[in-house]
């Protein structure tokens, strides 16, 4: 990977983190037009502004503010698989194929051609239906908590 396409997803998650802790901290009913734009940029984030402390939520963008964490990488391929994921059900794609040929990465960590090439059917066809599970797969994490990673709480 380019130096310049990490500092771009260090960029775009340190964005999502002042934005989760900037919602967090307003007072007043929550923004619901905020939250809707950080889901579509960030599909999972609400799950994980639900979940983390804001003491997490802060500590995670002072460490993206001094280096690359360990956990980025994943972090940043899990909302590029699932945001790629939600647009192959928004386009209703039928002939995968022709759909691959036309794909282009959009936002910071969203696949590659070759790497979307090799888990698209699964991201058509998610186990379970949940396309969450198939971005998750498709991370091939190994014996990593994902949930504690991505979510901070643990579902075990």
């Amino acid at each position: 990977m380019s130096a310049s396409a990490r500092e771009d997803e260090q960029r775009a998650l340190a964005d999502k983190y002042r934005e989760m802790i900037a919602l967090r901290r307003a007072t007043g009913p929550k923004d619901e037009a905020r939250l809707k734009q950080l889901a579509a940029r960030f599909p999972g984030v609400l799950r994980e502004i639900d979940s983390r402390t804001m003491e997490s939520l802060e500590e995670r963008l002072a460490e993206l503010e001094t280096g690359w964490p360990a956990w980025a990488s994943l972090q940043i391929r899990f909302h590029g698989w699932l945001r790629v994921a939600l647009r192959l059900r928004s386009d209703g794609a039928t002939d995968l194929d022709a759909w691959l040929v036309t794909y282009v990465p959009r936002e910071p960590g969203d696949p590659t051609q070759e790497q979307l090439t090799v888990r698209i059917a699964s991201l058509v066809t998610p186990r379970e239906g949940r396309v969450s599970l198939a971005a998750r797969d498709a991370l091939e994490a190994g014996e990593v908590d994902l949930d504690l990673l991505l979510f901070g709480r643990s579902a075990k």
